[in-house]
């Protein structure tokens, strides 16, 4: 699977990891693989809820990037909190 590299902090030296991309399918298998996947990165990691959400959102791909773009814009067109969890 395609991903995004990371490094690692202090904590565990310099190791690349690589973040999975997401494409938003139908699929419950593929979903909890990724987000398991992704989860163990950020156990990895002290990262505030804002920055997962920022982190995470550079992974999706096809269908789940149109979705997200049009979630950040009903949320601003609404004057609504922006997602940070």
């Amino acid at each position: 699977m395609l991903g995004h590299n990371v490094e690692l902090g202090r904590d565990f030296g310099i190791i690349k990891l690589k973040i999975p991309t997401f494409q938003g399918k139908n699929d419950p298998k593929v979903y909890l693989e990724c987000k398991k996947k992704v989860e163990c990165i950020f156990f990895c990691h002290n990262y505030s809820e804002p920055k997962k959400v920022k982190f995470v959102m550079i992974a999706f791909v096809d269908y789940v990037i149109v979705w997200w773009d049009q979630l950040v814009t009903n949320h601003k067109k609404n004057y609504e909190r922006q997602v940070d969890t």
